[in-house]
């Protein structure tokens, strides 16, 4: 009898095991970023709506950022630029309801023309879209295309495909003591004018405390802002 029973038991709680769900935060988060990259929740809301209308009314700038996160992913921003490294080609449609309407793309870009794209808006829809341009095209594209990073000024980004080495001091000819890799990002904590160029000391892990030289193949984030918001205006 008391196996009867066990078994009724374990055949219950399978049961409820089975059919219980666990339901996503479905909730829009607006938060900023500031340039030391602590983030504050601003608030939580029900709808995309009220938190486009929040982030908008934040008083956001190039040291502090307004964001909206839906299921702990960026979908919007006020200033930021968007990542397409590695996705190779992406199809770009001229309206935002393009795709979810079954149009044909317009063209498309491949991602080996640049990893960094001005993000300019996103549409929220079951096939949520973002607004991006590169080398003179603007269009819609899916949101998981992109990677949206809110910008900071104290960032820069390494360009160039063979790296950047790392310095001990603020001269070329300074001991390396290690290496920055392409698209990899860092925060910045002092800049120093030296033998002409500009260096960034940056920290790459907890060892390493180097610089780096401005060049071809180092972009300070803050320098494609203007463009944003060219297109921004303009789009």
């Amino acid at each position: 009898m008391n196996k009867v029973k066990y078994l009724l038991v374990v055949i219950i709680s399978l049961f409820f095991i089975n059919t219980i769900t666990v339901k996503a935060d479905e909730k829009y988060y607006v938060k900023s970023m500031k340039s030391d990259n602590t983030i504050n929740e601003i608030g939580s809301y029900d709808t995309y709506n009220e938190a486009l209308e929040n982030m908008n009314k934040y008083s956001s700038n190039e040291n502090d950022v307004a964001l909206i996160y839906y299921n702990d992913k960026i979908i919007n921003a006020s200033y930021a630029i968007g990542n397409i490294g590695g996705r190779g080609i992406i199809y770009m449609y001229q309206n935002a309801t393009d795709k979810e309407r079954g149009k044909k793309y317009y063209t498309y870009i491949e991602s080996n023309w640049g990893s960094d794209v001005a993000f300019l808006d996103y549409y929220n829809s079951s096939t949520p879209m973002v607004k991006i341009a590169i080398s003179g095209i603007v269009g819609w594209t899916q949101l998981s295309n992109v990677d949206i990073n809110p910008i900071n000024k104290k960032t820069v980004r390494v360009t160039t495909s063979s790296g950047i080495r790392i310095r001990k001091e603020p001269t070329t000819s300074s001991e390396k003591i290690g290496f920055a890799d392409y698209n990899t990002s860092y925060v910045y904590y002092e800049t120093k004018e030296a033998e002409g160029y500009t260096w960034y000391k940056i920290q790459a892990g907890e060892l390493i405390d180097g610089w780096l030289l401005m060049d071809h193949g180092l972009r300070q984030i803050m320098e494609i802002v203007q463009h944003i918001i060219f297109h921004k205006v303009m789009f």
